[in-house]
């Protein structure tokens, strides 16, 4: 008696690269060669990350260091709210500034001159190093979408925190006396106590950012 072979299905390749445990390693590879705009670039690190400072010398944000702390302070001259807001960032920034904590101000200002936000710099007595976020990399990087908000990162740029100084401002034109939570305050004091929290983010009350405009 003759012995039946089952029929080959037409789509026998399909079939065998289904069934072999070699299938999950070759169609990334057959898709890659074959749709090669589908393949998402990777986003850039975040010591890649250089934005320029009020001389336009560009600068990293991030050392690349893990026990490195970074504080960004997003501020913007028009805005009512992170100039009030000035004196506590110049308050925590010379209460915890250190050998391993860096104080940044950052305007995420894409066509405000130079010599405008030198002039605020100046009146309101910025003392900390100041950055200018022209294309937003620094925003997309930490989400912020308000003036003022504060980010805190290790220097490998992975966030700590990010949100509002405090609960201090209410309204436009509206304010409590002072603030009944230091939110930013209890981050740091915390890292400087040795103690890493998880990521938390806060909402803010302010401005929002000025975007840049898409080049043609």
């Amino acid at each position: 008696m003759p012995f039946d072979h089952p029929p080959v299905p037409r789509d026998w390749c399909t079939v065998v690269l289904r069934r072999s445990s070699l299938h999950r390693l070759l169609l990334p590879l057959l898709l890659a060669t074959l749709l090669p705009g589908r393949i998402d670039a990777a986003p850039p690190s975040p010591s890649s990350l250089r934005v320029i400072d009020l001389e336009e010398e560009p600068h990293a944000v991030f050392s690349g260091d893990a026990r490195d702390i970074v504080v960004l302070f997003f501020l913007a001259p028009e805005c009512p709210v992170s100039n009030r807001s000035v004196p506590t960032m110049r308050a925590l920034a010379a209460e915890f500034a250190g050998a391993h904590v860096r104080f940044l101000g950052v305007y995420p200002e894409p066509d405000e001159p130079l010599a405008n936000l030198r002039r605020h710099a100046a009146e309101f007595r910025l003392d900390f190093p100041l950055r200018v976020d022209r294309p937003h990399a620094l925003v997309r990087h930490t989400g912020v979408t308000l003036t003022p908000e504060a980010v805190v990162a290790d220097g490998q740029g992975t966030l700590l925190y990010r949100g509002r100084i405090d609960d201090r401002f209410v309204d436009f034109g509206r304010e409590r006396p002072r603030a009944t939570r230091e939110d930013l305050r209890e981050v740091l004091l915390a890292l400087r106590a040795g103690r890493r929290p998880p990521f938390r983010a806060t909402q803010g009350f302010g401005c929002t950012l000025n975007q840049p405009v898409p080049s043609r």
